[in-house]
């Protein structure tokens, strides 16, 4: 199994990757992305490409 690789990453590094992540991906205003970084262990970024604006409120 293949280490994650933001897994160096501190929480709060990852909730800015998040956030911009979010803001660029769905043109909305960056918002407080830590529901997403503590539904799992390790969150997948590149899940949130397959979620609409709608989840994301």
């Amino acid at each position: 199994m293949s280490k994650w690789k933001y897994h160096n990453y501190t929480n709060e590094q990852i909730n800015n990757l998040v956030k911009e992540f979010i803001h660029t991906q769905n043109n909305l205003p960056i918002i407080d992305a830590e529901k997403f970084l503590y539904s799992k262990p390790y969150p997948d970024l590149e899940a949130f490409k397959n979620l609409t604006p709608e989840q994301l409120r």
